[in-house]
């Protein structure tokens, strides 16, 4: 026979390390994984950088006048020191 203590204690031990990895993935989950960047003017063509070996594509926004480039979070500071948004061509958007 089990003692109901210790079944107590098993049970709250289960409920609150399921509520600890919720809370964690909760966490993980709201941290952002991109950073987009957008062209400070009008563009007449749509153009790839490159940066440490990847090609990264933009995206026309939906007034097909500037363009957004989706770039992942472990190339953000090799973005920031691209020509383009060291010279204020290329701005780092705000929203996520």
């Amino acid at each position: 026979m089990v003692d109901r203590n210790v079944q107590r204690k098993t049970a709250a031990t289960k409920v609150k390390t399921e509520a600890a990895k919720d809370s964690v993935k909760k966490e993980v989950a709201a941290k952002p994984t991109r950073i987009f960047y957008v062209s400070a003017n009008e563009e007449p063509i749509s153009f790839d950088i490159r940066i440490k070996g990847q090609k990264i594509k933009p995206y026309w926004t939906n007034n097909k006048k500037t363009l957004v480039w989706d770039v992942p979070l472990d190339l953000e500071a090799a973005f920031d020191a691209h020509e383009f948004v060291v010279k204020k061509r290329i701005i780092k958007s705000d929203k996520g």
